[in-house]
């Protein structure tokens, strides 16, 4: 089973906990496997007669038990055998627990360092509401792909794994038959995946532009009671929902198109099976018993492959997430770090010499000249977009102008770019 490489850096760190998780899976797997492999010698022990090993096996196995030793311990087993199982389960359902809990707060933290490492316009380009569901939406849904998606995987792949080496080392030529039919599948499962990836990416998209259009309806909801702007405000929320709505819809009936085909290709291999299996019953070349007990190990085999199928509904939409996550981590606009010497403390003022900074294609600042004195006051007027934030955000040494010098005293002294980052923005002098 392929590991996407990020999610194989999520589950580094904790390499000993997934172990443990992928032990519990492989005990399950043979646990599950043996109720197949008991089912052949109950039917011995009831109706009495001699229980035959299977031919693949026979030459290295004791003498079979009598059917009096199979009443005698047979049920003893099956107990056994669900005890182990049923503490299998519980281990591995708290072991992917808390390894969901790990991954998820090493993602968020992550992804909390970057964002707090972003310039205000970088933040403000994105939006909070956006980074909100990133931070939230998205993570969660990694964590659900790189814990939950691959367990279930590691899992129901073990699961299906063991039944098919029971076939096996029960009849090897019915298991041929079984493997002919079930690879039928995976091209149709696989097509279903890459357009459920799609459709999870359009509803995370979707998911965040509802966010992004209540956060602002409710910073403006003054503004818009105010104003009488109610009717639209109304109509442009239920524009967003409705969208939302489609694109969910969309992803459930893409999602939809899986179990249809798992269940037909399942009834197909039993088919096969039934009618290979007649004509061996009917030469004598085949014992009921062995017959029996394939035929469990086959209708065992389709919960494990449902649940594989199913991940497509996990995996898929972690997929998207991750795109949108990595498009925040990729960011290369970072918090100025300047020099290592320390601005003066108690400087007289803070001068803008010839300041300019872009934005995108945009001359936001341009040969800005300005002066700020300690002890005083002063206002920056203008409209919407003239630069005025950008202006503080330049003073509080949150973004370097791409042109000029930003001064802590009279002209004379270190400039912003070569003073430390963290000091710099302490300056006080200026307010």
């Amino acid at each position: 089973m392929l590991i996407h490489p990020f999610i194989r850096s999520c589950l580094r760190p904790h390499a000993g906990r997934a172990l443990r998780v992928a032990g519990w899976a492989a005990a399950l797997a043979l646990l599950t496997a043996s109720y197949g492999a008991f089912v052949g010698p109950l039917l011995r022990a009831l109706f009495g007669g001699t229980l035959a090993w299977p031919a693949t096996v026979r030459g290295w196995l004791p003498p079979p038990p009598d059917a009096e030793t199979l009443r005698l311990w047979l049920p003893a087993l099956l107990v056994g055998a669900a005890v182990l199982k049923g503490v299998a389960q519980h281990r591995h359902a708290i072991g992917v627990a808390g390894l969901g809990q790990r991954v998820l707060l090493d993602l968020r933290g992550r992804l909390h360092r970057r964002i707090l490492d972003l310039p205000p316009d970088a933040v403000a380009r994105l939006g909070i509401a956006d980074l909100h569901s990133r931070a939230l939406h998205d993570v969660d849904a990694i964590e659900r792909w790189a814990v939950q998606g691959t367990a279930i995987r590691l899992r129901d792949g073990a699961q299906v794994v063991a039944l098919l080496g029971l076939c096996l080392l029960i009849e090897w030529r019915l298991a041929l038959v079984v493997f002919g039919t079930y690879p039928l599948v995976f091209w149709p499962i696989a097509r279903i995946g890459r357009r459920l990836r799609r459709a999870a990416g359009d509803t995370q998209i979707a998911h965040a532009a509802l966010q992004i259009e209540v956060d602002d309806q409710l910073r403006r909801l003054a503004l818009v009671q105010l104003s009488g702007d109610v009717e639209r405000a109304t109509e442009r929320h239920h524009g967003v929902s409705q969208a939302l709505a489609d694109a969910r819809v969309h992803q459930v009936r893409t999602r939809a198109l899986a179990p249809p085909l798992n269940e037909i290709v399942g009834a197909a291999a039993l088919a096969a099976t039934l009618v290979y299996a007649g004509q061996r019953i009917t030469n004598g070349t085949l014992a009921a018993e062995h017959v029996l007990s394939f035929f469990v190990a086959v209708l065992m085999l389709y919960q494990p492959v449902k649940g594989l199928v199913r991940t497509q509904a996990i995996v898929q939409p972690g997929h998207a997430a991750l795109a949108r996550l990595e498009e925040v981590l990729a960011l290369e606009e970072r918090l100025p770090v300047g020099g290592d010497i320390a601005p003066p403390s108690h400087a007289p003022a803070v001068e803008f010499q010839g300041v300019c900074l872009r934005r995108g294609d945009r001359e936001v600042l341009d040969r800005v000249d300005l002066r700020l004195l300690a002890g005083q006051i002063t206002a920056l007027c203008g409209p919407n977009g003239a630069g005025k934030t950008t202006v503080a955000w330049v003073l509080a040494r949150l973004l370097d102008p791409s042109a000029g010098e930003v001064l802590p005293c009279w002209g004379a002294g270190p400039s912003a770019r070569t003073c430390s980052s963290v000091a710099a923005r302490t300056w006080s002098s200026a307010p």
